[in-house]
């Protein structure tokens, strides 16, 4: 499951050889596709409508301004190191370590939010059994599989069964949905949310007159210089140890460009995927199905 990391495609950008010999390819990236997009009636909200639901995303909103106020210094800190030397095989090495870990008040801050967000769609199946003139039962939450529908919607009504049916036909949507639970069992049951220092991207910008470029030999064309990723992208989990994140061709003159973000830990449900946009995304998936509700419902 990708959200926001590019992956590497079939589709070759660059060949590079010297003298017809192969020495580097770059690949295209395949961007994640958007979440499914449901129209909306262009009418305006009432306050008094799902006022729990909207109070814990409105909480949740809050934790990320805070989440950004502590990351902000952070990362102006420059605390991820990043070191070139000469290879003995030609070219260089780049090695990176995190000379600061990331605050952990980052992981409860980023647990709260999700906790936040996960407990406004519960509260809006309440609200829906609420609506149906009957009283939440002990069972009532947002359904998070096919197989316990039933069971966490009962008392709502055939209208409100029939929305949330359709929302679970939104797949992107209810990926994200899946991931935010998952996080939130962990958060609430195992341990606090662990989030790493960064993980890193790699781009360069290439070129060298001699070179030729092409999918093949026989077509192969004077290369005029690009910007592309080198073939076989991979996640790098950065820690207080040096780890060597790429090595240069000797034969191509590249100009490396990394971005580093701070990520979801490795073994999490959606380990790499950058932290911010992971609770944007979930906040906004959550909104806009509460706003469908009231719209479609009210």
């Amino acid at each position: 499951m990708s959200f926001f990391l590019a992956t590497e495609g079939d589709q070759i950008v660059a060949d590079f050889r010297v003298n017809g010999n192969h020495h580097a390819t770059y690949k295209n990236l395949v961007v994640p596709t958007p979440l499914l997009s449901i129209p909306l009636r262009n009418r305006g909200l009432d306050p008094n409508v799902f006022a729990g639901p909207k109070l814990k995303i409105e909480r949740a909103r809050a934790l990320i301004t805070e989440l950004y106020d502590v990351l902000n210094p952070y990362i102006q800190s420059e605390p991820i190191e990043i070191n070139e030397s000469a290879h003995s095989s030609g070219g260089k090495s780049i090695r990176m370590h995190m000379r600061a870990p990331l605050p952990t008040v980052v992981s409860a801050i980023a647990g709260d939010v999700i906790h936040n967000l996960r407990s406004a769609l519960d509260l809006l199946v309440c609200d829906l059994v609420r609506q149906n003139g009957k009283q939440p039962a002990k069972n009532n939450s947002y359904p998070t599989s096919q197989q316990g529908f039933a069971s966490q919607t009962v008392g709502v009504s055939l209208e409100a069964s029939t929305f949330l049916l359709r929302v679970r036909t939104a797949l992107r949507w209810n990926e994200a949905i899946w991931a935010m639970h998952r996080l939130d069992l962990l958060d609430k049951h195992n341990t606090v949310l662990a989030v790493t220092g960064a993980t890193v991207s790699i781009y360069a910008q290439v070129g060298v007159p001699f070179l030729s470029w092409g999918p093949t030999r026989e077509q192969a064309i004077p290369f005029p210089g690009t910007v592309g990723a080198p073939s076989g992208i991979r996640n790098v989990f950065l820690g207080e140890d040096a780890v060597e994140v790429y090595r240069t061709s000797p034969w191509v003159d590249e100009q490396i460009r990394i971005n580093v973000t701070p990520v979801f830990a490795p073994k999490l449900p959606i380990e790499g995927e950058p932290l911010m946009d992971m609770l944007q995304l979930f906040g906004g998936v959550v909104e806009r199905i509460i706003t469908l509700a009231e719209r479609r419902l009210f």
